[in-house]
């Protein structure tokens, strides 16, 4: 049995479109040396799970609030990070430090 020895949290956030769309995604990925797991929550309503593997990759993609609570799920099972905590735990790992020239300080 493989066992996880190394853990990346990613996280990204944008825009489907122009600056001025509405429709902004999130990205919630977390890689191993097993697996990656990537999560996108999109504004235009459907959540997409991908899971990478060596075996090649599998998608699953959600537009219904049962199906897209399946999926967080699934991406809780496959992570060990409630999808709930994520942002929580990649702000810890990654803390956000203001920018002294750019903020005028």
């Amino acid at each position: 049995m493989s066992k996880i020895t190394k853990r990346h949290l990613f996280l990204s956030l944008g825009v489907e479109g122009p600056m001025h769309d509405p429709y902004g995604y999130s990205v919630y990925k977390v890689s191993t040396n097993l697996r990656s797991v990537e999560y996108k929550e999109s504004g235009l309503g459907v959540d997409t799970l991908k899971i990478t593997e060596t075996s090649g990759v599998t998608r699953f993609s959600a537009y219904k609030p049962e199906e897209i609570k399946a999926l967080r799920e699934q991406f809780q099972a496959l992570t060990g990070i409630p999808f709930a905590k994520f942002e929580r735990y990649y702000f810890r790992a990654h803390p956000y430090y203001d920018d002294p020239i750019r903020c005028g300080f």
